[in-house]
């Protein structure tokens, strides 16, 4: 695996298949996936790696619940985590609209 990016203590890997982010502070626990290629242009999707980064030092809340799930498999810290995980609760019970009149079935 390939070093592609850091920034304070986490590391970006490279394997050929996705890019991986591990928080060196953390566990093997404390690690996330995300994908290589961008589906749109095929470049090295760096952008959406660099953002969760900065999202998890910062402690700020994702919009996208894979970023919420990402950051809170990248944290160490237990109360930024345990609001991570009640939002994606959260956003998971939360039913889904329906437009009945469309005429579909």
């Amino acid at each position: 695996m390939k070093e592609v990016y850091h920034f304070k203590h986490y590391i970006v890997l490279d394997n050929g298949k996705e890019l991986i982010i591990s928080n060196r502070h953390g566990n093997y626990e404390n690690h996330s996936h995300f994908w290589r290629r961008c589906k749109k242009n095929g470049r090295i999707n760096l952008e959406a790696v660099k953002t969760c980064i900065k999202l998890c030092d910062q402690k700020k809340i994702p919009r996208s619940d894979y970023m919420v799930t990402a950051c809170a498999r990248l944290t160490t810290d237990s109360d930024y985590k345990n609001t991570l995980l009640r939002i994606s609760q959260q956003r998971a019970a939360k039913e889904k609209y329906f437009n009945v009149n469309k005429g579909r079935v």
